[in-house]
């Protein structure tokens, strides 16, 4: 679990890590809690463009 303040690079640390564990084991899934529709739909948005995920 991570809390850390506003623009300290929290929404670069969950791709990285739903992007290994694709790459380690296939089919692994990861889960993101955010605080807000709009930011859920802009991981959504960003995640999408990733190729395998």
């Amino acid at each position: 679990m991570v809390s850390m303040p506003t623009g300290s690079g929290k929404s670069l640390l969950f791709p990285i890590a739903a992007n290994f564990g694709r790459e380690t084991e296939p089919g692994a899934c990861a889960i993101v809690i955010t605080p807000t529709v709009a930011l859920a739909l802009d991981h959504e948005r960003t995640l999408s463009a990733l190729p395998g995920l």
